[in-house]
């Protein structure tokens, strides 16, 4: 690619240092500059449109084949598989399609096949733009581009498929210069050499033109006579014949009798008046229109005719229509061609032949004295193979093995697809079975994207990608998910507030939702084949449903004591020692307990609780047992 590109950047250097060379020699007037600056505007820009690809589009047709053939990227349009740089390939003439070349063969084994049994022409045609070809262009070896070198071996420093020589084919239109380019795919370069040519009517000098742009038109009136009139062509320097004279005359029609306004090329016209002149028989009449006067001819029923076997001729008058028959021989030559009809001469058509002959069977294998007209047919078998090479012709009295010929095989070739799921419906055949031609239905999980694809791939295909909301219903005890976009796969988990009530304390419950969440298992729990020691052991996960974490609503909470209040969330709030001292009179009435914050029972039967302390000091004074509040305001 890179030497062609360097080639081309070359030429176009070449060119324009050229033609303003020349401009300026040939340059005697503005008006002359002005014209030579257009010419050579148009013809820098012919040459290089040609390079470019105005009318094929040469230049990006070899690069992206180039490209194609050299990224791996290119495609067998029969198997939809690659085309590697090693395989054996076939490239059309026309649209430069390249193909397996055991595709290609396959492909054009079975039109010839189905062609046969229709009866028609052995053609083959291109898979991609139908071009026909004959029987004797069926490929038969691996060339390379230029058709020079028979299984070109791939070198890394080549184009892949090419030999790495210079092309050398007749460039087109043809010219009898041949394109320089080395091995190449793809249609060749237009000429870019430059010749001496003179304009179509011949009048200017030669001119130095390219080759591929090299006719070219003087702009005066080309004047040439014509051959059939006298007058000249009024057309501007053109090529080709000169068109048919335009010149309006007043003409006759054949028969004299009308007269119109024509063009001269138009010459005498015919009307629509019948003759109706009496032939030579002067029975009938003439039932041609408008001709000659002369030109009726004679009746066509007054020529000598003869009997049916043609052996004796009458001079009949045109009013007899029937003629007899001779009496001699019929002497026909019969539709076997050896023998010829012993009947009398008869009007009808000859019988079948009743010749008795010594005929051969069709197989050839045996043979029999029977009428020429009637086949032989024995009972043998035929030992020869199908054109599938698999099963046996075992037709009675083929004629495969005389005519060195293949039958096509009657039987369904039942092979397994490459899509592993379908059978080749095709009747029984040699080489691999074409691609599956269903297609499969790939969606996104709502439905609402389909995209098709070749049957068997399904499981390489991404889901077309979906922007509505996913219609999945929740797994969890919400009534709906959160909303998130159609995906593929377990839905995201949920991150909705859990909601439910404790039923210790008939709050709700205010962590994120724990309904059916995926959880890491322990792989030991997890009944599963050993893996190898090559083997990644990946996370087992399962999907629970988690209980709901302890209630952390706040609630407030006394000690035992009753010394003080604090909030205390729901699943700790439970009474317990602040850790003061009890601070309650004892029954002395001057000590109080010293014993830390404690549950006092209600009554002497209640077991919950502590009783204070005794009181273990000697009182001084001691009195009746009165109320502290008493005591003090006395």
């Amino acid at each position: 690619m890179q030497k062609f590109r360097q080639a081309q950047a070359e030429n176009k250097r070449a060119i324009n240092k050229y033609l303003e060379a020349n401009a300026y020699l040939e340059s005697s007037s503005e008006d002359e500059e002005d014209k030579n600056e257009e010419d050579i505007q148009n013809v820098v820009g012919k040459v290089l449109s040609a390079y470019r690809g105005k009318e094929a589009d040469a230049e990006k047709i070899l690069s992206y084949l180039i490209n194609t053939f050299q990224s791996g990227n290119a495609v067998c349009l029969i198997c939809i598989s690659t085309v590697k740089k090693t395989d054996a390939i076939w490239n059309c003439s026309k649209c430069f399609a390249f193909l397996h070349l055991s595709c290609i063969l396959h492909w054009i084994q079975d039109s010839l096949n189905v062609k046969r049994e229709k009866g028609v022409a052995l053609i083959w045609a291109c898979p991609k733009c139908r071009m026909e070809y004959g029987q004797h262009e069926i490929p038969r070896n691996y060339k390379c581009f230029c058709k020079k070198l028979t299984d070109p071996t791939y070198h890394p420093w080549n184009i892949p498929h090419s030999c790495g020589g210079t092309c050398g084919k007749p460039l087109q239109p043809e010219c009898g210069h041949k394109c320089v380019l080395l091995c190449h795919p793809g249609p060749c370069p237009p000429c870019a050499r430059t010749i001496s040519i003179q304009c179509y009517c011949g009048r200017e000098m030669p001119q130095r033109r390219w080759c591929n742009a090299k006719e070219w038109s003087c702009g005066a009136t080309c004047n040439k006579k014509y051959k059939l009139c006298s007058h000249v062509c009024k057309e501007i320097c053109h090529s080709g014949e000169c068109p048919p004279c335009s010149e309006v005359l007043l003409l006759k029609c054949h028969c004299k009798s009308n007269e119109e306004l024509k063009k001269c090329s138009e010459g005498m016209w015919v009307c629509n008046k019948p003759c109706g002149r009496l032939l030579s028989c002067n029975v009938h009449t003439c039932q041609s229109t408008c001709h000659l006067i002369g030109d009726c001819g004679i009746c066509p029923l007054e020529k000598n005719r003869t009997c049916p076997c043609g052996k004796k001729r009458y001079a009949i008058s045109c009013k007899q229509e029937q003629l007899p028959t001779c009496g001699d021989t019929c002497g026909k030559l019969l539709d076997c061609g050896s023998h010829y009809c012993n009947m009398r001469c008869h009007a009808d058509r000859c019988g079948q032949c009743l010749e008795v002959v010594t005929k051969s069977c069709r197989c050839g294998s045996y043979q029999k004295e029977i009428a020429c007209g009637k086949e032989f047919h024995c009972n043998k078998k035929c030992t020869q193979m199908r054109l599938c090479g698999r099963h046996l012709c075992n037709k009675k009295c083929c004629d495969c093995l005389i005519k060195s010929t293949y039958n096509i095989c009657e039987k369904i070739c039942d092979n397994t697809l490459n899509c592993r799921k379908h059978k080749c419906s095709a009747p029984c055949h040699s080489g691999p079975c074409y691609p599956c031609a269903r297609t499969d239905v790939i969606q996104c999980r709502c439905g609402y994207n389909k995209i098709r694809v070749p049957c068997g791939i399904v499981k390489k295909i991404k889901p077309p990608p979906c922007n509505k909301p996913c219609k999945v219903p929740p797994i969890c005890h919400h009534p709906k998910r959160e909303t998130h976009k159609c995906h593929q796969g377990a839905c995201p988990p949920c991150k909705k507030i859990c909601g439910l009530v404790y039923k210790r304390c008939n709050h709700s419950c205010v962590a994120v939702c724990h309904t059916k969440v995926w959880v890491k298992v322990n792989k030991n729990d997890v009944k599963a084949q050993p893996a190898g020691p090559w083997d990644i052991q990946k996370e087992v996960k399962q999907l629970k449903t988690l209980p709901c974490p302890p209630c952390e609503v706040s609630v407030p909470v006394t000690c035992l004591g009753g010394h003080e209040t604090r909030p205390w969330p729901c699943h700790m709030a439970k009474p317990t020692s602040c850790g003061r001292p009890c601070g309650k009179m004892l029954p002395c009435t001057n000590h109080t307990c010293e014993l830390v914050c404690h549950k006092i029972p209600s009554s002497a039967e209640d077991k919950n609780g502590t009783p204070c302390m005794d009181c273990e000091k000697p009182c001084l004074f001691p009195r009746p047992q009165v109320s502290l509040w008493t005591s003090v305001h006395e």
